[in-house]
């Protein structure tokens, strides 16, 4: 299959303390963009984490348990954050999307190395106040420890807020709270979100019943939504073909 973006671009969704949801959020997003658009992008997902983290381990579990029916829902590497640089370049002419599952360690060196190659940068984030002051403290050790090293070699860094645990009974969740939780935060966020009844239950998740279930159905939007981010404003400049939105 041919690529779709000749430069591949690595994608990581992070923010402090919340590893184990930035990995689900990942692997459902991962599975989504697998199933649906797998003919057309190419994706892998590297888990970055020195002893094997939450997504290796449970591939490993899923194995265990798989029949001989049983399809992978993405491809899924363990590189340690110390290597990952080393291999970075093979993979990025490999795939036309890197998904990097990291710590949100921004003060480990091995950390701000994967960081420094991260194109776009997603930060889930509750709306409330202790969500808030956490997400503020990551963008700011972002912006003053990778974005100068970036900038100094004319690397582009795209990066989007993503709202997790949202309750939708509340009629006014997105008019009003939301919005004003928006101008506290100086990114974009993403229309799409995660609902509170699966961000909830997220540690509950494993990549086994995200692909027998179903879940990553949920995502659908969301995944399109990051994928049209991706291809329209991060690859401006980069060949791409002519499956120029994904639809």
């Amino acid at each position: 299959m041919k690529k779709l973006i000749e430069n591949g671009i690595v994608v990581s969704i992070g923010n402090h303390k919340e590893d184990i949801v930035n990995s689900n959020i990942t692997s459902l997003v991962a599975t989504c963009i697998h199933k649906k658009w797998g003919d057309k992008i190419r994706i892998v997902v590297v888990d970055c984490y020195e002893h094997k983290g939450y997504l290796y381990n449970q591939r490993e579990l899923e194995l265990e348990i798989a029949n001989e029916d049983y399809r992978l829902p993405f491809r899924l590497l363990q590189i340690s954050s110390e290597d990952f640089s080393k291999q970075a370049d093979f993979l990025i002419d490999e795939y036309d999307i890197v998904f990097l599952d990291l710590s949100s360690n921004l003060k480990q060196q091995s950390i701000i190395q994967c960081y420094n190659l991260v194109d776009v940068l997603i930060v889930p984030t509750k709306a409330n106040i202790f969500n808030l002051q956490s997400t503020i403290d990551f963008l700011r050790i972002h912006k003053e420890t990778i974005i100068p090293t970036r900038e100094k070699y004319e690397l582009k860094t795209a990066i989007y807020g993503l709202f997790r645990g949202v309750n939708i009974q509340t009629n006014n969740f997105k008019e009003q709270y939301l919005d004003e939780f928006r101008k506290s935060l100086s990114v974009e966020f993403l229309h799409n979100f995660v609902l509170e009844s699966e961000a909830t239950s997220q540690r509950n998740v494993t990549i086994t019943s995200v692909s027998e279930n179903d879940v990553y159905e949920n995502y659908e939007d969301l995944s399109r939504e990051m994928l049209n981010k991706i291809i329209l404003e991060v690859s401006d400049g980069l060949y791409i073909s002519t499956f120029d939105v994904v639809t």
